[in-house]
């Protein structure tokens, strides 16, 4: 994916409406990532400093990523067949 507009992802990822909004910079980032400071221009004008707290992945969220990585792996190739036996031949 390679990097993204801070932007962006506020507004598309986390419906934020930004619209009237300019971010001159992002100057701080917590140690896990989750909350980003720094300044803009607001609505009126002036020039104000931001916090922008992305909150953690819900627990729905993490299960369906986890079903539709299980939905894309590789099935073993006897899957359908009556049996183990009657993909493999005769055991020795």
């Amino acid at each position: 994916m390679g990097m993204r507009s801070l932007r962006d992802t506020l507004t598309d990822d986390f419906g934020l409406d930004l619209a009237d909004w300019t971010l001159l910079e992002a100057s701080g980032i917590s140690d896990v990532g989750r909350t980003i400071a720094g300044n803009g221009i607001n609505p009126d004008g002036n020039q104000e400093a931001w916090v922008a707290t992305i909150p953690e992945p819900s627990s729905v969220t993490l299960l369906a990523l986890g079903a539709l990585v299980l939905a894309h792996r590789k099935l073993p190739r006897y899957v359908g067949c009556r049996s183990y036996r009657a993909y493999h031949g005769d055991w020795m």
